[in-house]
């Protein structure tokens, strides 16, 4: 019976494991059809099953003990044994289990193609986030120059040169007011603030690269059990699938674990260049909203910021709302107004 799951139909391995018995996919194992393995398991078993980090790496792919202890815990369930020649499960990946992945996977997919399921996304998403983080930059230097001028411009007030320079800045003065409730009235309390917190940014730029991390079905599904564990109802994945609700990016809290591995940036596979052919969930995103969006996580990763809606907080708490800053930073360099 052929395959018919997109994640297993059409790869080599797959094709040749379920037919032949020297194609069999063994512990000590590395390379894309490992990965497969693996997201295939954490879709399809309940609860899905712990694999180390070290085999889950996008580097790594490897067939070590707990993805063999996984393998085993899914043949047991389903009793996939040759009792021709065994009376247990063993750890190989060979013609029933992949048979039987294959089918339990295609109920899962459902119908609409998800680009989640490659194992190339993680290559494809460092990327564009390569190419777009000089953008970053563009936004914090053009944002701060023009609340420079306009805090010149209230500064100065009603004469000639103060209204030159509002009218010259009408996306930051509109912004302010939008988003941090800001005008010539308080700006002398809020804008220096806000003016200092981008600064800050500025300073973190050179450790962007080395903070983000794209984040492949994998560590989606990672991200999703210690969601459900935690019960933050954040939606990672929904029914195994990518969806519209799956974020562009998250970050990971700070860990009381002193040796737990440096918190990431991470960056899913709906991070892509807009292309309206693709499946609704994967459409992508004009190039400025991905810049945009990199901002926006270095201010959860950073400053813990939150994604409180500004527009309904009073001025000082604004300061502390993650939204406040992005959508006022990607209004005045694109003039691109987000809510």
């Amino acid at each position: 019976m052929p395959l018919t799951s997109r994640m297993f139909k059409g790869d080599p391995a797959f094709e040749a494991a379920l037919v032949n018995d020297h194609a069999h996919i063994t512990p000590g194992s590395r390379g894309n059809q490992v990965w497969k393995i693996q997201a295939a398991l954490m879709m399809v078993m309940d609860p899905p099953p712990r694999i180390a980090g070290n085999e889950l790496a996008a580097k790594a792919k490897f067939y070590g003990p707990s993805t063999t202890a996984a393998v085993l815990e899914f043949k047991r369930q389903r009793k996939i044994i040759n009792f021709s020649y065994e009376d247990d499960v063993d750890p190989i990946v060979g013609k029933m289990t992949v048979a039987q992945l294959d089918q339990e996977l295609k109920k899962k997919e459902g119908d609409v193609p998800s680009p989640g399921y490659d194992p190339d996304e993680s290559s494809r998403i460092q990327t564009l986030l390569d190419r777009d983080r000089p953008g970053v930059r563009l936004l914090i230097d053009t944002t701060l120059d023009a609340l420079q001028k306009v805090q010149e411009g209230f500064d100065k007030g009603a004469t000639g040169a103060g209204a030159a320079l509002l009218l010259a800045h009408p996306q930051a003065v509109s912004g302010l007011a939008r988003v941090f409730h800001v005008g010539p009235q308080n700006y002398k309390q809020i804008l220096p603030t806000i003016i200092a917190q981008y600064a800050e940014y500025k300073k973190l730029l050179l450790m962007l690269a080395g903070n983000q991390s794209p984040a492949d079905f994998l560590v989606l599904i990672q991200a999703q059990i210690q969601s459900n564990r935690s019960s933050s109802n954040e939606v990672y994945l929904e029914g195994g699938q990518i969806t519209g609700k799956t974020p562009l990016g998250f970050s990971e809290l700070p860990s009381d674990t002193p040796l737990k591995p440096p918190r990431k940036m991470y960056f899913t596979p709906r991070y892509r260049e807009f292309d309206p052919a693709n499946p609704p969930a994967f459409t992508g995103f004009p190039q400025p909203i991905r810049q945009g969006q990199q901002l926006h996580e270095m201010g959860h990763y950073h400053f813990s910021f939150v994604d409180s809606n500004p527009r309904t907080l009073p001025p000082q708490e604004c300061l502390k709302s993650n939204l406040s800053f992005h959508w006022l930073a990607v209004q005045i360099t694109f003039s691109i107004v987000l809510s």
